[in-house]
């Protein structure tokens, strides 16, 4: 299963860590963040691709949206324009949102 990471902060780190942890292969994973020194971070510490465009998530099966709460409405729009009919996953764990998994 390919997982891509919107955010590459501590949550979307550990996240990684712990997938990584438990045998997901890097290659498998993404972390798209649009700051340069959070994507460098990931992809010395974790060895996982990185990307700074959220276009960049399209083709992987799940979407885990690791980005601050005030954050998460402009994300998931973005990713709504962008998305033409995919079957993908998109999963976040922000309490309080209302949004759920879309």
């Amino acid at each position: 299963m390919k997982i891509a990471f919107i955010g590459a902060g501590n949550l979307a780190s550990a996240l990684m860590g712990g997938l990584i942890g438990r045998g997901a292969t890097p290659h498998d994973l993404l972390a798209v963040d649009p700051f340069e020194s959070k994507r460098q971070a990931a992809a010395q510490e974790l060895r996982v691709a990185t990307a700074e465009r959220l276009a960049s998530a399209e083709g992987f099966d799940t979407v885990v949206l690791a980005v601050k709460p005030q954050m998460l409405e402009k994300v998931c729009a973005d990713l709504e324009r962008g998305r033409q009919r995919s079957r993908r996953r998109f999963v976040h764990g922000r309490p309080g949102t209302g949004r759920g998994a879309r």
